[in-house]
This record gives C-alpha cells, sequence and structure tokens, in this order.
C-alpha cells in the first residue's frame, strides 16, 4: 500500500478512478493480482503477478514485467516513429497534387489559352483527365478501398491477418514479430514457474493477433491428445522455422524457457533490423514517386511556358 502511494503523483490524471479502486480493493485484502485485474491490466502481465505472488517473488515479478514492458514499449516508439516520416511525406506529396490540380494548372492553361500557345501531349493528357470523371471516381474507389480496409480490420481480423501473412517482406516481418513475442512471453511465464499448457491456454485467449489464438488452440488440442511439443509447432505458418528448431533442442535438454528467452533476445535485435529496412524502404519509394511527381509538374506547367516565351 505505501509502495502504491508513493506512485501516485505518477499515475495519469485521467486514470485517477482507477487508482481509487485498485487502492479500495486492496484495503478489502484482496490479492494484487486481483485488484490489477478489476482495472484491466494486461493477461500476462497478471500471470508473472500470479507465479510471483504464489512463489513469495513478487518483487522479482514486478521487475521482470516492467523491463518486458520497457522493451515493448521503445519496440513500438520505434515501429511508430518508422512510419511517422513515410506518412508525412506521402500526405505532403497527395496534398501538392491537390492543390496543383486544382489551382495551380487552371490559372497556367488560361494564360497559355490566351496567347494561343500550342500544349504539348504530356499537358494535354492531363487537361483531359481533369475534364473527365476518371478523378472523382478514383478518389470515390480509394475512399471505398479505405474503408473497407478499416472494417475488414476492426470486424475481419482473421481474414486481414491472412492477408498480410501472403504479402513478400511484410509476411516476414510479421512472422518475425509473432516469434518473438511468443519466445519472450513464453520464456518469461515457463521460468516463472508457469506449466506449458498454462501458456498455451494463455495464448488461445489473450494471443497477439487471432491467428496466432487459433493456432495455440489447436496446438492445445494436440498437446492433450498427447503429442510432443516439438511435433506440434512443426510446419506453423505464422512463426519461423527458428521456434520448431528451438523447441525441438530445448525440449530434449529441458530448459525451455531460457532457450526461449535466448532466442528471443536474437529475434529482437533482428527485428530492429528489420523495421529500419522497411522504414527506408518506403522513405525510398515514397521519395522517388514525389521526385516523379515534381518532374510531371514541371514537364505540365513550364514546357509550355518555354513555348510561350519563344512565341513571343
Amino acid at each position: 500500500m505505501d509502495c502504491l502511494r508513493l506512485v501516485q503523483h505518477h499515475w495519469p490524471k485521467r486514470r485517477m478512478a482507477e487508482y481509487t479502486q485498485l487502492l479500495s480493493t486492496l484495503q478489502e485484502g484482496r490479492p494484487l493480482t486481483h485488484a490489477l485485474k478489476l482495472i484491466r491490466f494486461p493477461p500476462f502481465y497478471l500471470f508473472l503477478l500470479t507465479v510471483g505472488e504464489q512463489h513469495g517473488q513478487l518483487s522479482d515479478s514486478l521487475q521482470i514485467t516492467s523491463m518486458y514492458y520497457h522493451k515493448r514499449h521503445n519496440q513500438k516508439r520505434k515501429q511508430r516513429k518508422a512510419l511517422a516520416y513515410p506518412l508525412l511525406l506521402l500526405g505532403s506529396v497527395l496534398c501538392t497534387l491537390f492543390i496543383f490540380l486544382q489551382f495551380l494548372l487552371p490559372q497556367f492553361l488560361s494564360l497559355y489559352h490566351t496567347f494561343d500557345v500550342p500544349l504539348p501531349a504530356v499537358t494535354r493528357w492531363t487537361v483531359l483527365l481533369m475534364e473527365s470523371t476518371l478523378i472523382p471516381w478514383a478518389l470515390l474507389g480509394g475512399l471505398v478501398v479505405l474503408f473497407f480496409t478499416v472494417w475488414l480490420i476492426k470486424h475481419k481480423r482473421m481474414i486481414w491477418e491472412k492477408a498480410l501473412f501472403k504479402l513478400p517482406w511484410i509476411s516476414y516481418y510479421f512472422r518475425l514479430q509473432q516469434t518473438y513475442l511468443v519466445c519472450i512471453q513464453a520464456g518469461l511465464l515457463l521460468e516463472g514457474g508457469v506449466t506449458i499448457l498454462q501458456v498455451c491456454k494463455l495464448f488461445q485467449n489473450e494471443g497477439v493477433s487471432l491467428l496466432v489464438q487459433q493456432t495455440f488452440s489447436d496446438i492445445l488440442d494436440k498437446l492433450h491428445q498427447g503429442e510432443a511439443l516439438s511435433r506440434v509447432f512443426h510446419g506453423r505458418s505464422c512463426f519461423l522455422p527458428i521456434l520448431h528448431e528451438m523447441v525441438l533442442i530445448a525440449e530434449q535438454s529441458g530448459t525451455l524457457g531460457a532457450s526461449l528467452l535466448r532466442v528471443g533476445e536474437q529475434l529482437e535485435s533482428e527485428l530492429e533490423d528489420w523495421t529500419e529496412r522497411l522504414s527506408i524502404f518506403f522513405e525510398s519509394f515514397i521519395t522517388i514517386g514525389a521526385g516523379s511527381l515534381v518532374l510531371f509538374l514541371m514537364l505540365v506547367l513550364f514546357v509550355p511556358l518555354y513555348h510561350l516565351i519563344n512565341y513571343i
């Protein structure tokens, strides 16, 4: 209780009601994990604390969970940072294109028509494109695709996740991320004293994705049927093959928890490298697109201007 009162000033103000509820639940004599469950703490966090309470090592469990979530926070921050610049650049490009088509190009066209300047092919094609109904329909189609994607993510996550796992590069990145999370979380739980069946049950109910939940549901069923652990992890498409290989080796040596943690640390470095690679790829792709757009705008606007100068 004294520890919780010490962290009161660091608790988010918008969640002070949860802090009050936490204190009142503990004052009633309930366990810490029960009080944290009422304010919707993550199941993985609660699992580790439950093990710490049962073995009298609550401080060690709190330290482990703190290190884990600190790493996860830094990882998510790097991923957001990697996506922020490409998205900002893409938005700038789209705004520039809109301003050009709606305001600049009509002014230049009126000037060229006044002097009866012959327009090059690229400018004529742009004018025909503006006068046609293709652009409104393209915008409408883009909005439909956007809303459909958002609906798919919210209501049909399984279909969305299976589609992502079929994309090159993106597929490997997501499989790497899923494998890393499973290795780190399962390793910490096993080292804390949780059984492999309890770990699989946790991932079945609270996995990081629906595909992982479905996979662990099948794994749990086969474990109940008596199949070996290494066998049930073989050929799982949502994980990298290294997970099955490590489970096979660790199953024989009896060091499954520690082995998964070591693999997780290796995958963490690889995940950071892939995050940086994807960021560089998207930045380069959008930068090339922006450069091509600038070249297009120069051809559309300044080639007729060059003819106008020669005409005068």
